[in-house]
């Protein structure tokens, strides 16, 4: 039986009760429509039905609500659900329930620890994001591969993410500073110099296509066909796709090529090549308590450090060599470079493509004397004169 539950009140009261995101609430409804098809009741009507059994004083073990959990547990069984989908379902159900207040009975409430299959536990080795990259179908999904291996971000903070959401600093890395939808919680990653120079590519294509033209508010990456934001469907099919070209599959599912799996690569990596577990979580936006946002350090400048020491470990297809200069060492080269700058438009240099320098003609202007006599203030130097006095 199907029945509609989009606009039913007690369904949207409790979205609000719960305060879901959006990607929450649309996981949420989507069980809670085939809850509600299976057992013939819209939400209303449960929470309803649950009321009058409260005031007969029926215990929740033998309401109807323990029934109705029980047969959808089983119909998810027979669907060859795995042990995480029915918890995330059932997950559903009973908090719809419990925020009308409506009490469950303590064993359909207990769920099991979900454990992963097997064939689920595959992990992105670097060769695996290599790949994806070269064989990217366009410029916008190279720089997405490069953007999620490179700094961690999740599906939908890729989806969402702007032009003006990055900054860029001297040594070529971006800065992402966002809130996460799914937690809640503010976070910084970091993005390398090889996935901005993806970016920029990718940008100076959409440059050149009117209705692709970027602005700084603009959503990173973009439809070409539209040039509007890409949806989460579309987004998915990107991954499944090229993972079917590049015989990444099981039979059943594209794990390797799941947009997940360049989160848990970006993780991976650097908790194996020795980075503190606590440093990647909070790069990764995951949850923190109370107390280790009181005794947790998130200066970006501090994890920036962090993060230029991995950043090794989570390049591609170029060596990237990072170098600083302390204050002293960086005056001195701007003055170096000032003068340099000076002295070729005092001596006509120019720098041609292959590095040599040339000369050109230049205006000298005369002494008082020599004005007078030639009756003319400035005389052209040539390329002979100049090399005659000029060493180089």
């Amino acid at each position: 039986m199907n029945v509609d539950i989009e606009s039913d009140p007690k369904l949207q009261k409790a979205a609000a009760l719960l305060e879901l995101s959006d990607g929450t609430k649309h996981v949420y409804f989507y069980y809670m429509q085939k809850f509600c098809d299976l057992v013939g009741k819209t939400p209303t009507e449960l929470i309803d039905e649950s009321y009058a059994e409260l005031k007969q004083g029926i215990l929740p073990a033998e309401r109807k609500s323990t029934d109705y959990i029980l047969a959808f547990r089983q119909l998810l069984k027979d669907m060859n659900q795995s042990s995480n989908t029915v918890n995330t379902a059932l997950s559903a159900i009973m908090s719809f329930y419990r925020a009308f207040d409506v009490e469950l009975s303590y064993s359909v409430g207990k769920l099991k620890r979900a454990k992963p299959y097997k064939e689920n536990q595959c992990f992105l080795k670097k060769e695996d994001v290599k790949k994806l990259i070269i064989n990217a179908k366009n410029l916008r999904d190279k720089a997405i591969f490069l953007t999620m291996a490179t700094s961690g971000l999740a599906r939908t903070e890729i989806i969402n993410l702007k032009v003006n959401s990055i900054e860029y600093d001297s040594t070529g890395i971006g800065i992402v500073q966002l809130r996460r939808q799914k937690t809640h919680t503010d976070f910084c990653t970091f993005i390398s110099p090889e996935a901005r120079i993806a970016i920029d590519n990718y940008l100076d294509e959409r440059s050149r296509i009117e209705k692709l033209k970027p602005t700084t508010n603009d959503y990173l990456f973009v439809s070409y066909m539209t040039g509007s934001q890409l949806n989460k469907e579309y987004f998915t099919q990107i991954f499944n796709n090229l993972g079917k070209e590049l015989g990444y599959t099981n039979g059943r599912y594209m794990i390797k090529t799941r947009s997940h799996s360049l989160r848990k690569f970006f993780s991976s990596t650097l908790e194996n090549a020795g980075c503190p577990k606590p440093k990647v979580d909070y790069l990764l936006g995951h949850y923190k308590s109370a107390s280790d946002v009181a005794y947790f350090d998130s200066d970006p400048d501090v994890l920036k450090t962090l993060y230029i020491k991995y950043l090794p470990f989570l390049t591609f297809e170029k060596n990237i060599e990072m170098l600083s200069l302390d204050n002293k060492d960086a005056k001195r080269l701007a003055e170096l470079e000032n003068m340099f700058a000076a002295m070729q438009e005092a001596l006509g240099l120019r720098q041609t493509a292959d590095g040599k320098f040339t000369f050109e003609a230049k205006l000298r202007e005369l002494p008082d004397d020599l004005q007078k006599k030639h009756g003319k203030k400035f005389a052209v130097v040539t390329t002979e004169e100049l090399e005659k006095n000029v060493k180089i």
